[in-house]
């Protein structure tokens, strides 16, 4: 585990067990004897503050770890792109020096035949030399017998011609002989020259591609390494949001019971079938971008629980409350953005997020259905402008589907 991961975990816990401890001492607690109902309605008020507070440090921190594994997410891909390249880079440069082994062992072969061609013309160059040599010794050894000699030993003409016919024969084929030995020497060796070149630049290349595919070996192993040390602080930032939601859940429920006592105390209905809901918008908004269950999330790029309806709508259209309530939430709440949570009695409760403006602040006024409790914005972990409306039932979401009318 990275230096960072533990200090997240460390961070994690130490919040954890504080918020628990809070709660602990924010629960429900005791009215003192010959307390008025709004001295109750007021304890019980206090009470849901100070649990929306927490909860508001939780959103806080999930909003802070939900960042941190976007941006950690995006290095992973960034990360994994590079090394598919590097990969497609490498397999390309394994090809070429494949490529080129192929083309040396070939010049190779090639050089080792010239030479052999070099050796075989200089055999048999220095055979004709020799040969000459021998005429030349011969000649030496009979004393002053020359051609000329030869020629006019000669008994008629015609031997004198015949003779004469011979000793051009031979000479000229000494001196042919000697040229085309020469030449093809030439030839050869110059073959060979050109042969000893192409293989010493196919030898330069292959080095050159063996050291490039050494250098993309080790950024490959880099990468690896990078993309391993990623995804581990990646799951390291999960747990801490699975844990953090877990938290957030129980909170939510706290606060559940709180609204309950709250209803009771403040004249809200007690009974859920005395509520129906209302579209929260105006009706020609009424498109839904995202509906409840699981979705991959836009921005943190992971496979999630929405927990309410994405509906499109523009900035600044109004919010209405869904049914009567009382707003007991008014403010930034994390990946909500800015937000307005309405209680409705019997357990019931409806979240409005995401907002460019909120209306309505925290009271103990009930206000009717169709108030204008705020306005539709992109606050948040949002993509664009809509409303993010939530059903909660004792602090659980459910699909707003099933309360909204058709």
């Amino acid at each position: 585990m990275s230096g960072g991961a533990r200090k997240v975990s460390r961070v994690l816990a130490l919040g954890l067990a504080v918020v628990f401890v809070a709660g602990l001492f924010t629960g429900f607690r005791a009215a003192p004897a010959g307390a008025s109902a709004a001295d109750d309605l007021r304890r019980v008020s206090d009470q849901l503050k100070e649990k929306q507070d927490d909860l508001l440090r939780i959103q806080r921190q999930l909003d802070r770890h939900r960042q941190l594994l976007q941006q950690t997410k995006q290095r992973e891909r960034s990360v994994f792109s590079e090394l598919q390249r590097i990969e497609k880079r490498l397999h390309l440069t394994e090809r070429e020096l494949a490529v080129l082994e192929q083309q040396l062992a070939e010049a190779r072969r090639q050089v080792e035949a010239i030479t052999r061609e070099l050796r075989a013309a200089e055999a048999q160059l220095a055979r004709r030399i020799e040969l000459l040599r021998g005429r030349v010794r011969a000649a030496y050894e009979l004393g002053t017998v020359s051609y000329f000699e030869v020629l006019f030993s000669a008994t008629t003409f015609s031997d004198f011609l015949t003779r004469l016919s011979v000793l051009q024969q031979i000479i000229g084929a000494d001196i042919q002989l000697m040229r085309e030995a020469d030449a093809y020497r030439e030839t050869v060796a110059r073959r060979k020259a050109e042969l000893e070149e192409a293989r010493a630049r196919v030898e330069r290349l292959a080095a050159e591609t063996r050291f490039k595919k050494a250098s993309f070996e080790a950024d490959k192993l880099q990468r690896e390494r990078t993309l391993a040390s990623l995804q581990s602080q990646a799951e390291e930032y999960l747990r801490a949001i699975e844990e953090q939601e877990r938290l957030e859940d129980s909170i939510s429920k706290d606060i559940a019971a709180l609204q309950k006592e709250m209803a009771r105390l403040g004249g809200l209905p007690t009974d859920r079938s005395q509520i129906k809901l209302r579209w929260p918008l105006d009706p020609q908004y009424r498109r839904i971008t995202s509906p409840f269950g699981m979705r991959f999330h836009p921005v943190i790029r992971q496979y999630r629980m929405h927990k309410g309806l994405d509906i499109a709508a523009p900035t600044g259209a109004n919010i209405y409350a869904a049914a009567l309530g009382r707003v007991i939430y008014s403010g930034p709440l994390g990946g909500y953005g800015l937000t307005i949570i309405m209680d409705h009695g019997a357990g019931v409760s409806t979240l409005y997020a995401h907002a460019s403006r909120l209306v309505l602040g925290v009271s103990n006024t009930v206000h009717p259905a169709g108030t204008v409790i705020a306005k539709v914005g992109s606050t948040g972990l949002s993509t664009g402008p809509h409303l993010h409306f939530e059903v909660r039932l004792d602090g659980k979401q459910v699909d707003p589907l099933g309360w909204l009318p058709r």
